[in-house]
């Protein structure tokens, strides 16, 4: 059962106590509030400063002789063994300092437990969630209390206690997330993912990060549709904010809290700095327009003013790191979170954000003790946004913001679907998709919208939202373009509609509404068999989940005009089924006649005179007539498909652009890394 307890901390200091605690309890079995007070500490602020002068000794160390990458070769260093000497003796003062903070912590807070462990009613099986309240009380108290590492008070070591969160104030409702929220989705949400990636710094620059790590990480994440922001001025930010929904807003890069402003700033470009609050209204906007951002995180130093910045938005939970942080130990931190939060095919359903939080710190202090690095597993921190109508809220989890209904596949006998799915998986999954990709990392492509390519291209937002006006305002751009006699660039300015960096037909084929279907164009080579299988990769994943979603499956249209025969596309789905996946035709006609099927047809292409394509992609068109509800995805090379008059009546069309340069040396980057993880 998930219970959650809220302390509620409001008035008093460490040198006087505090008086009024409040220990809300929720859960299922019961709501009821344990009042109790916190003793006078006055010594417990020395302790943490005194870890922190001993941490910022360590870290003005590490960066005066450098952290030594594996891959550097330079010899500006002082001698090895000097230098791990100096490091050794720097931790264990660290280390000594953090067990005087974490022991007087436990000697403060014994009286509390005694209280709770006659009071609370505890099983096993129970998770719960705490959170440290602090509104309403001294500036340096508050700013100690949010700073002591909670987790380490004894009475939180037991296993169904999941993780410590903090709170600066109540604030007004937060957003539910419900099933039945965004019904024109046909199937599980993609979570859109904001990637803003800041400042790194210069190859001399001692602190500079590798903001790549993080946008590799946040890549490979199944079911999210990330789109990432390089080093762009506030006015881009703010433009992408404006323009729809986001879910999830990601910062990597450096960070750093004003103190006297009591606020957070963000190194987003080489001379530009944003403050925390200047964004505020446009956050809030993008939340109360789309009903977006439930979650934000600054996997960056020194964040606690930037969730201060944000505690009074409609944001459900912020991670942020207390203090500044090494980047190595900042990027493991990121990657167990992901793994855990996202990763539904070990956690079928889905860990809670706190839990996901809890596993990853588990996960960072083994590295630590690897590594010789010092005690700050504890560092990183969620900032929970108490509604005041419903403190009990859960955290978020992946399951609930991808929309996934408590369904799927359980029966002990395979059924034909599930034996569909399988085969698909074997057949194209691990038997192409897998072989073909020998490393993980696959070439970032930009990708463009072809809106002359199909008859109905997609409308992917309402007409009155951002994203619709800024397309019609494209339309009155083309008009006065042709008005002018610039037909040629009217002509680029129509086919191309560049989307942004990081965005894949998958991502492209997911916010489409209702029945989907989607064209997929490029160039020899350039990926866009490997973009068709990631459709089908995921969509099988999903329909595992949700048994009432159609099952993908991959045919080749080479096969159509094979022998001279032209037939309807149902008579050849049947045959090819049956044919490629070993099923009945009683069973294959089943599929299509119910519209059961997500079909993703490759190789348009192949099917080599053109009057045959042109005929087969009317057939494509009748059966869509036919069967209006089925959703189909088709590859064709560029060149092939511009040589036929005939247009696919589809929602979208996409094309994958040559690589460019940056692109190119991101993939080496990135692939290099990735081989030297598994050596």
């Amino acid at each position: 059962m998930k219970i959650k307890l809220i302390f509620s901390i409001t008035s008093g200091d460490f040198q006087q106590g505090f008086g009024q605690v409040k220990i809300n309890v929720y859960s299922q079995r019961a709501n009821y509030q344990i009042p109790c007070h916190f003793n006078k500490a006055p010594e417990l602020s020395k302790f943490y400063n005194n870890w922190r002068e001993k941490y910022e000794a360590l870290c003005k160390y590490r960066r005066g002789v450098g952290f030594k990458n594996e891959d550097d070769e330079t010899d500006d260093f002082i001698s090895e063994a000097e230098s791990i000497a100096k490091s050794l003796k720097y931790i264990a003062e660290c280390n000594k300092a953090f067990d005087c903070l974490r022991d007087n912590l436990n000697y403060w807070l014994n009286p509390v437990k005694e209280v709770l462990e006659q009071e609370l009613d505890l099983n096993p099986e129970d998770e719960i969630d705490v959170v440290i309240q602090t509104p309403n009380i001294s500036s340096e108290s508050t700013n100690i209390l949010q700073k002591l590492p909670w987790h380490w008070w004894d009475f939180f070591s037991q296993e169904n206690f999941s993780d410590v969160a903090i709170s600066f104030s109540n604030s007004k409702k937060v957003h539910s997330i419900s099933l039945e929220r965004i019904p024109d989705f046909p199937g599980p949400k993609r979570v859109k993912i904001l990637g803003v990636l800041g400042e790194p710094g210069d190859d001399k620059d001692k602190d500079k990060i590798d903001v790549e790590a993080d946008r590799r990480l946040l890549r490979k994440i199944l079911g999210a549709y990330c789109v990432f922001l390089r080093q762009r001025t506030k006015a881009e930010f703010l433009d992408f904010m404006l323009r729809e929904r986001w879910d999830i807003l990601f910062f990597s890069g450096h960070s750093k809290t004003d103190k006297e402003a009591n606020t957070g700033l963000l190194s987003l470009k080489p001379g530009e700095t944003l403050d925390i609050q200047e964004i505020r209204e446009t956050i809030q906007f993008n939340i109360d327009q789309y009903q977006g951002m439930k979650l934000a995180i600054f996997n960056s130093c020194d964040g606690l003013g930037l969730a201060r910045g944000l505690a009074h938005l409609d944001i459900a939970q912020i991670i942020v790191w207390r203090e500044p942080v090494p980047d190595k130990v900042a990027q493991e931190f990121l990657k167990y979170f992901l793994n855990n939060f996202t990763n539904l095919e070990e956690f079928p359903t889905g860990l809670s954000l706190y839990r996901s939080v809890q596993k990853a710190r588990l996960e960072v202090q083994k590295y630590i003790e690897n590594g010789n690095l010092p005690n700050i597993s504890w560092l990183p921190v969620i900032h929970h946004n108490l509604a005041k109508d419903n403190p009990a809220k859960e955290s978020i989890s992946w399951k609930q913001l991808r929309q996934l209904p408590d369904t799927g596949i359980h029966r002990k006998k395979e059924n034909p679907s599930e034996s569909l799915l399988n085969r698909v998986e074997e057949s194209w999954i691990k038997g192409v998709l897998e072989k073909s990709l020998h490393i993980e990392e696959t070439i970032e492509l930009g990708l463009s919208e072809r809106l002359d390519a199909v008859i109905y291209p997609a409308r992917r937002q309402e007409e009155n939202s951002y994203q619709g006006i800024s397309k019609q305002a494209t339309i009155f751009t083309l008009y006065l373009l042709i008005q002018r006699g610039l037909d040629q660039l009217a002509l680029l300015f129509l086919q191309y509609y560049s989307l942004p960096e990081g965005t894949r037909a998958i991502d492209v084929f997911g916010e489409l509404e209702n029945k989907r279907t989607m064209l997929i164009l490029g160039e020899p080579g350039s990926g866009k068999t490997t973009a068709l299988l990631e459709i089908a990769y995921e969509s099988i994943i999903d329909a595992r989940k949700d048994t009432t979603l159609p099952i993908p499956v991959v045919l080749n249209l080479s096969s159509w005009a094979a022998e001279g025969q032209q037939e309807p596309l149902a008579h050849w789905l049947v045959r090819e089924l049956n044919r490629n996946y070993l099923f009945s035709k009683t069973q294959c006609q089943a599929w299509v006649k119910n519209q059961q099927l997500l079909l993703l047809l490759d190789g348009l292409d192949e099917i080599k005179k053109e009057s045959q394509r042109e005929d087969c992609i009317r057939a494509i068109n009748q059966f869509l007539r036919e069967y209006e509800k089925t959703e189909i995805v088709v590859c064709c090379r560029i060149q092939y498909y511009n040589k036929v008059s005939e247009r696919l009546h589809f929602q979208s069309a996409v094309f994958y652009n040559s690589p460019t340069e940056p692109q190119i040396n991101r993939y080496l980057d990135d692939a290099k890394k990735e081989l030297l993880a598994v050596q």
